[in-house]
């Protein structure tokens, strides 16, 4: 079961945003060898280019100081059969769910024992031409339907997989069978 795990950032400046960005892209946390991709993508915005559309969201509505952005994390165990482009896919509509309207850089990171994945999210909004600053104060209530909404993402991956066992299991005792007839017709 993935974990969710809300980061309390104590810089909250444009550098320190800046900084964790940074870190979040790194080339080495990054590049999926499997999928042959970096696994960055972002809701709302580029994740490749967040830090720039960051600061023109923030500059178009006058955002100075205070809270610059939210810093989550999405772990999964070394014992889920996923694959970094699976965990990648579950966070990134994790984050559509979870912080709808806002800017968020979703950065899966492969050079841990464990999967997973960084999620920042920037707390100024942009609707009908006025600022909405959504200050996200009570984060075990966040974390609470975030949680329900990843569990609900997992189960229907969990689903599939599913299917896709029975399937090739069903494949492989049709298989068994017609070996055995041509065996069979064979020996007779």
């Amino acid at each position: 079961m993935a974990t969710v795990n809300y980061i309390p950032e104590s810089n909250q400046s444009i550098s320190a945003m800046k900084a964790v960005i940074d870190y979040c892209l790194q080339q080495k946390k990054v590049a999926d060898e499997d999928s042959g991709r970096r696994l960055v993508s972002g809701v709302n915005c580029n994740g490749e280019n967040s830090f720039t559309e960051f600061m023109a969201t923030k500059n178009a509505n006058k955002k100075k100081g205070g809270i610059t952005f939210y810093h989550y994390v999405q772990s999964f165990s070394p014992r889920e059969n996923v694959s970094a482009e699976q965990v990648h896919k579950i966070s990134l509509a994790f984050a559509e769910k979870a912080w709808p309207g806002h800017e968020v850089l979703v950065t899966t990171h492969i050079d841990a024992e464990h999967l997973h994945t960084v999620a920042l999210m920037q707390n100024t909004v942009e609707q009908a031409g006025k600022n909405q600053e959504k200050f996200i104060l009570n984060c075990s209530e966040t974390l609470s339907k975030s949680t329900k909404a990843l569990d609900g993402l997992i189960e229907k991956l969990q689903q599939k997989i599913m299917k896709i066992m029975i399937a090739t299991a069903v494949s492989a005792v049709v298989l068994s069978v017609l070996v055995c007839v041509m065996f069979w017709k064979l020996a007779v």
